[in-house]
């Protein structure tokens, strides 16, 4: 028993001494100290694009530490959203380079999220440095496209009375070609030539990487036939061939279609016509296809809003054959598929101008109304000769009201080779048009040197308005048609010149079978520039100007 009680205790001590020894061995392994948290110490910087992003496209990126650590960089994501890019890392020292095709993302402007993890022997774990920035991708030109017979469909032909006739008048415009393509700013082409008589895809087209602009040309090349008579002495045929250089930019995302049978900004409403209306009234030309039921003529309206003078041109006038009462139909103030009743009351009283001399000035008279909370001009008068001289009238627009008018002189100057529009506001049409306050006061200011014709901008333009010019080229006859050949240039909103170069010759990318490149500079007749006003006609001032330089 005793034996057993001695090694019992023995035991018990050993065991005690076995149990400390652990636990000291335990807390000393707990008290080595862990890694500093240097996460913050590591610096990420991006050398963002200055521009846009056109081809492939390289950031470079930089990480920096203050207290120098070692790291190795362990993965490298670009991400657009849910996508994620497929890049290419290249080592520089103390930098590296991220190469990626920008063709990847979308256009217009993107956000792209960098994130870089790093592995440093002085971290216990591997760290994320993350940066988001904006970039503007610009890889297309904006996308085009010429619908199913919509060139076909640009044929005019307006014809009233018999041949015979002293007061015939025929607008025959036929036979429609056309043919597009795309130029960089110095207007050498980008792409091939796209006849959209018979080409009706979409024409997106790829900007050359090593192009660093965003200002293009898309050209325009028209062929039509013209004949045109307002009486029995002023008859004219003319084979036309238009070239048109339309300036654009490329970080213009808007689709432009042309074509179908109604654009989203058209216009459905019906004209519903008492016939004892029209039986005493004359109803201006676009009234056409008329279906007649009962006491009521209907017309179908398909109509386009505003144009870019924010002016409504698409107006229906019905007026008494007298022209003392009246009635203007603007559709751009209804609602789609409006059926809009015209009754002998609604034609109200004729507002009548004063007298003026059509063979000193052309005038034009807008109706100021409220559209929406923002003033609009209607173009509406209808002229009316008397032996006192011309008069105008103005009918009013039905469920709208007059605010104002605007008064227009259209003026040719023959002595200075130029014609303006000069445009005061008045409440009334009853004006002296003779009055002084039409300004009249225009320098003529084409240049020209070596076959280069240009203008600049005039004080009155605003940054928006556009500089014109046009050269008409004498290109001979064929058959009973008069050859015309005639090339625009239209600057850029805000260009403070345009320039038309025909000193070695014109440059067209072969349209029409090299129609312009066998036109020689010599063969050129007359330039017109244009300044124009792309805005509402205003108070006190122009809002277009041609001069004409008469070479030939």
């Amino acid at each position: 028993m005793s034996y057993y009680s001695k090694s019992g205790r023995f035991f018990y001590l050993l065991l005690l001494c076995t149990s400390i020894f652990l636990f000291q061995s335990c807390s000393k392994e707990e008290d080595v100290p862990s890694k500093p948290d240097l996460t913050s110490d590591f610096v990420l910087s991006v050398d963002r694009p200055n521009s846009f992003l056109r081809g492939s496209e390289t950031l470079k990126i930089s990480i920096s530490s203050e207290k120098e650590l070692s790291f190795d960089m362990n993965e490298v994501t670009l991400t657009n959203g849910s996508t994620t890019l497929e890049t290419s890392l290249t080592n520089n020292s103390d930098s590296y380079a991220i190469e990626f095709d920008s063709k990847q993302l979308e256009e217009g402007f993107q956000q792209l999220s960098l994130e870089v993890i790093l592995k440093s022997d002085d971290l216990d774990e591997n760290i994320s440095l993350k940066e988001v920035f904006e970039v503007e991708v610009d890889n297309y030109l904006p996308v085009y496209q010429y619908l199913s017979g919509y060139v076909d469909n640009l044929g005019v032909h307006e014809e009233e009375n018999e041949v015979e006739d002293e007061d015939y008048y025929l607008n025959y415009q036929y036979d429609y070609e056309k043919q597009v393509y795309f130029a960089d700013d110095k207007k050498n082409p980008i792409s091939e030539v796209y006849d959209v008589s018979t080409f009706n895809d979409k024409i997106k087209i790829e900007i050359p990487e090593s192009n660093e602009s965003q200002n293009f040309f898309f050209v325009d090349a028209t062929r039509r036939k013209i004949e045109y008579r307002s009486n029995p002495d002023n008859y004219s045929a003319t084979l036309s061939t238009l070239l048109t250089y339309n300036n654009i930019t490329s970080a213009d995302l808007e689709e432009q279609i042309y074509g179908g049978e109604v654009n989203s900004n058209d216009i459905k409403i019906v004209i519903k016509v008492a016939n004892a209306v029209i039986d005493n009234s004359i109803l201006s030309r676009n009234f056409v296809d008329p279906k007649t039921e009962g006491d009521y003529t209907y017309y179908d309206i398909v109509s386009v809003g505003l144009n870019f003078h924010n002016i409504i041109t698409d107006v229906y006038t019905i007026y008494s054959n007298d022209y003392s009462k009246g009635i203007s139909i603007l559709p751009i103030l209804y609602s789609d598929n409006t059926e809009i009743v015209i009754e002998e009351s609604d034609l109200k009283d004729a507002i009548q101008s004063g007298y003026y001399d059509i063979s000193q000035f052309f005038p034009s008279t807008f109706g100021v109304i409220d559209l929406n909370g923002e003033e609009v001009y209607y173009s509406n008068f209808i002229r009316k000769n008397t032996s006192e001289g011309v008069i105008s009238y103005v009918y009013l627009p039905k469920d709208s009201e007059i605010k104002t008018f605007s008064l227009s002189k259209f003026v040719v100057d023959y002595d200075n080779f130029m014609d303006y529009y000069s445009t005061i506001l008045s409440n009334t049409l009853m004006i002296d048009w003779s009055r002084t306050d039409f300004i009249t006061n225009i320098n003529h200011e084409l240049y020209q040197k070596d076959g280069i014709y240009s203008i600049t901008r005039k004080d009155f333009m605003y940054d928006e308005d556009l500089l014109i010019l046009e050269g008409i080229f004498n290109t001979g006859m064929e058959g009973k048609f008069t050859l015309s050949s005639n090339v625009i240039i239209k600057s850029a909103p805000g260009d403070s010149a345009v320039e038309l170069d025909i000193s070695s010759g014109i440059k067209a990318n072969e349209v029409f079978n090299k129609h312009f490149e066998n036109i020689s500079s010599n063969s050129i007749n007359r330039i017109i520039s244009t300044y124009e006003r792309n805005s509402i006609p205003r108070k006190e001032g122009y809002y277009r100007i041609n001069e004409n330089l008469q070479l030939n």
